[in-house]
């Protein structure tokens, strides 16, 4: 018997994934977009009355950032191949 016999056979290593994705990322990702969808659904519960005088630009720019974290969750999930 050589050395060679008695040696442990260890699986070969994973191949880098070709198209970049890494889980962490796209946790990290949808993370951050469920946290910018909150200024949007804050918008929709305190304005579900109606706008007062003067808040429209507010509700806009809230409505813009809770839809750049739908954009965001959807370029995640997207991305990951999901």
């Amino acid at each position: 018997m050589t050395d060679s016999d008695n040696l442990p056979i260890w699986p070969p290593p994973r191949p880098p994934d070709p198209a970049g994705r890494n889980g962490c990322v796209t946790a990290i990702l949808v993370l951050v977009g469920v946290v910018l969808l909150l200024p949007g659904f804050c918008t929709i519960a305190f304005f579900r009355g109606g706008l007062h005088q003067g808040m429209g630009l507010i509700a806009l720019i809230t409505s813009v950032v809770g839809l750049g974290g739908l954009a965001l969750i959807v370029f995640a999930l997207a991305r990951s191949g999901r």
